[in-house]
């Protein structure tokens, strides 16, 4: 996840600006810094080189935390950072991770809908000290139509058998964790905002989307297969623009296909699962439907999409309005 950090210098550079954002004395200099969910830690290292007093790096991932002080030994800032795995409410009981400074790498990083935004919510509320920074201070949360037809056909062909083994496990509703997502991959005309968080304030309960309707004009030029999550959040890089950014980090929600009047497809003899959403933009050029989030075991977050997508001008009886609903789940270490 910290990957983009080191990949796009910009955000790194972002970051670092919007430490100082609130004018002189509001960055990390003698301050208590705490970046939860550090992944590799490279946010902790700059702290570090911008004098915070103490740098804690939070992980749930043992191997990120190998990462982590690697990364801190090679650049000599091992003896201020403080290395910990565990979850939100490590040190919670005593105080000892108590900060002036708190941010999450993975989410600064990625910048997709992932548990990571509600991680750092969590962490906020056990252990940011009163007065104290959230970085960033507020997030949105967006939702495009994504075109992956390519992909999807290729997953999709019919195939001889083999042993008479059945591989519709293999493409069920997925979820794809894609760190860059290219404009020519982007289905909608314009993005959808679901949700927009004030990060200093709100309850880990508020990033839950409860059944948010959401409403996205199809490109003719483009068919959409998935929705698309992204976070965008105000750290001095400009805001994705659709028409003109060439990619944008997403998770990837991959929808079955439904049949007119709402029956699921199932699939042929020849191809023994569920074919994958197909929705021509120049023929059906709406779609609608309502999104949900909630808690799953282990830290998941389960996603429900409802999805309806009206018959578009001039259709035929048989080109009727289309009723999908399918579940996700967005592991914790996704």
């Amino acid at each position: 996840r910290s990957r983009a950090l080191v990949v796009d210098p910009a955000l790194a550079e972002a970051f670092a600006r919007a430490l100082e954002a609130d004018g002189p004395g509001a960055g990390v200099e003698r301050r208590i810094v705490l970046n939860a969910a550090c992944g590799a830690g490279v946010l902790s290292c700059l702290c570090s080189r911008l004098g915070a007093a103490r740098v804690f790096s939070l992980d749930t991932s043992g191997a990120a935390l190998t990462l982590a002080s690697e990364l801190a030994a090679a650049n000599g800032v091992a003896e201020e950072l403080a290395l910990l795995r565990g979850d939100a409410s490590a040190g919670a009981a005593n105080g000892a991770l108590a900060c002036d400074v708190l941010f999450s790498e993975r989410l600064v990083g990625d910048l997709r809908y992932s548990p990571a935004l509600l991680h750092l919510l969590t962490v906020r509320r056990l252990h940011l000290k009163p007065g104290g920074r959230v970085l960033p201070p507020s997030a949105a949360v967006v939702l495009e139509a994504g075109d992956f037809a390519a992909e999807q056909e290729l997953l999709h062909r019919p195939r001889p058998a083999l042993a008479g083994l059945d591989w519709g496990v293999l493409a069920r509703p997925s979820v794809e964790a894609a760190v860059e997502v290219p404009h020519e991959h982007i289905a909608s005309s314009a993005p959808y905002t679901v949700l927009t968080l004030d990060l200093a304030t709100a309850a880990p309960q508020e990033a839950l989307l409860s059944r948010v309707p959401f409403r996205l004009a199809l490109r003719p030029d483009r068919c959409m297969t998935s929705l698309l999550l992204r976070v965008e959040a105000p750290l001095g890089v400009p805001a994705t623009d659709s028409t003109t950014a060439s990619a944008r980090r997403c998770t990837v929600l991959h929808l079955p296909g439904a049949s007119p009047a709402g029956g699921v497809d199932t699939g042929s003899s020849s191809v023994p699962w569920p074919r994958p959403l197909l929705v021509p933009g120049a023929e059906r050029p709406l779609v609608e439907g309502h999104i949900s989030t909630s808690w799953a075991a282990g830290g998941s977050i389960r996603v429900t999409v409802e999805l309806s997508v009206p018959a578009g001008p001039g259709g035929s009886p048989a080109d009727g309005p289309l009723q999908i609903c399918a579940e996700f789940l967005l592991p914790a270490e996704l």
